[in-house]
């Protein structure tokens, strides 16, 4: 698979929102859908996906959940044993 099928917006036969950053302070999230659903990310600046994931409950919730913490010093939460914290 090239790495541009990851971007298409029908990619593995879903069809995916506009590509947006993620800034809690615009209205960028009415664009999710508020039922169960799959969502990706990706990076500005590299190339390739960051995360793909699906949630049972509101697509948009967990966006929401997961852009929280996108600009903080520290992340947002961890996995139980790991203490990760952001040096850029």
């Amino acid at each position: 698979m090239r790495v541009s099928e990851y971007y298409a917006s029908d990619w593995m036969g879903v069809e995916w929102t506009e590509w947006g950053p993620l800034d809690i302070g615009k209205d960028f999230f009415t664009q999710f859908s508020t039922e169960e659903g799959q969502y990706r990310f990706r990076h500005r600046r590299t190339s390739g996906l960051e995360d793909v994931g699906g949630t049972g409950r509101s697509v948009r919730g967990r966006v929401g959940l997961l852009a929280q913490g996108t600009y903080a010093d520290e992340m947002a939460y961890h996995l139980p044993g790991y203490s990760v914290s952001n040096s850029i």
